[in-house]
């Protein structure tokens, strides 16, 4: 028996990922899955390059447009008011510029080049208790 065998319960409580991390992968599937249903296909998700993340990259419902979506997911606590708490807040000028980098990257590959590019944002909130709220902003911000 290995050494660390007896330790690997430690290793696996590590090894998790930290709530801020698994609300955004929740908040992502709930966006991917709600663009889908409005016509949108996915190409990829969480994508990086270079220093860069796209958290979803989809074709628009005409096929013509390449969009690259920012997802913001916010938990809204118990008697809080929706409207108070707005995950666009945190689209900050840096971030705005690290999706518009990454654009340009995009840009340089073949098959991308034919295509326009779209930012969109994706807000989805969700309540401790109630349905989910998932608002999408088309053009978001512009290169």
């Amino acid at each position: 028996m290995r050494w660390w065998a007896p330790c690997r319960w430690l290793f696996k409580a590590f090894s998790r990922s930290p709530g801020h991390l698994r609300t955004g992968d929740q908040g992502e599937r709930l966006a991917q899955r709600w663009l889908k249903r409005r016509g949108y296909r996915t190409i990829g998700r969480n994508l990086r390059l270079g220093s860069d993340e796209i958290d979803l990259l989809m074709w628009s419902p005409d096929r013509k447009t390449l969009v690259i979506v920012e997802v913001k997911t916010r938990v809204l606590p118990q008697g809080s008011n929706a409207q108070e708490i707005n995950p666009l807040d945190s689209m900050t000028p840096v971030k705005r510029a690290r999706q518009v980098r990454a654009g340009r990257q995009l840009m340089r590959h073949p098959l991308a080049q034919d295509h326009a590019i779209r930012f969109d944002v994706v807000s989805v909130r969700l309540p401790e208790r109630g349905r989910t709220i998932i608002e999408h902003y088309v053009s978001a911000f512009d290169q």
